[in-house]
């Protein structure tokens, strides 16, 4: 009550209002959560009833952070401007990373940085080159010992679906990857899609290898990433 004086926390009691976001309120940048009902029952019915609210809201002012952290005015302008004079397309690229591998003839440029090692890799062919879901899962799996060599899928916890991703329906594949060379592994993501405009299907490949720590924050950065992407 304290915290949302009397004539907001009456309104949270009496009406369908009973969650509230509060911004900075014990500190600069905190997104603070308040409850409240006349019963525990309320307020757990509440919750089950805005789960997806309260997961989409606490997503969107994550992302926003993110994206603060990402691509701020240290990121790397003058490299995301060099691939939209060459290729064709954009991408926001933040401070840090660096070119691994370009190879213009084979339509393939990777991106990374290191502690913790993140990759994220754009390739690209002419024409409708994915056609079914089957092809997707073929041109997935394909694609790693292909332009990494040392590089493969584990079919353990493999997933495949169909999203939109930035305008353009796209297949999504995520799960494990490994070395092939050495003990090694981790989580990755790939979006694969057709873009009409341009007459081309575009590539997109995210991993993460950073052992014994939590990755789901490292790969959400890549994702983040990965949605700033445009074709011009």
């Amino acid at each position: 009550k304290s915290l949302l004086g009397e004539e907001l926390f009456n309104e949270t009691i009496n009406s369908n209002k009973q969650i509230i976001f509060s911004e900075d309120q014990f500190g600069r940048g905190q997104l603070f959560m308040i409850i409240s009902g006349k019963s525990t029952d309320d307020i757990n019915n509440a919750l089950l009833e805005k789960s997806e609210w309260i997961k989409s809201y606490f997503d969107k002012i994550f992302i926003e952070k993110q994206k603060k952290y990402l691509f701020g005015n240290d990121r790397l302008k003058n490299l995301s401007e060099e691939f939209k004079q060459k290729y064709g397309w954009k991408l926001q690229i933040p401070w840090g990373w660096e070119v691994i591998k370009e190879l213009p003839d084979s339509n393939f440029v990777w991106l990374g940085r290191e502690l913790p090692y993140q990759w994220f890799s754009i390739h690209w062919e002419n024409g409708l080159i994915v056609e079914d879901s089957t092809m997707a899962v073929e041109y997935s799996n394909n694609f790693p010992q292909a332009y990494y060599k040392n590089i493969k899928y584990n079919n353990y916890k493999y997933q495949m679906e169909q999203v939109i991703f930035n305008d353009w329906t796209a297949w999504k594949s995520y799960g494990i990857w490994e070395s092939i060379d050495e003990a090694r592994g981790g989580p990755f993501i790939n979006y694969t899609w057709y873009d009409g405009i341009t007459d081309r299907t575009y590539n997109l490949n995210m991993l993460v290898f950073i052992p014994g720590k939590n990755k789901a924050t490292y790969m959400r950065q890549l994702d983040i990433i990965a949605h700033s992407f445009t074709v011009i």
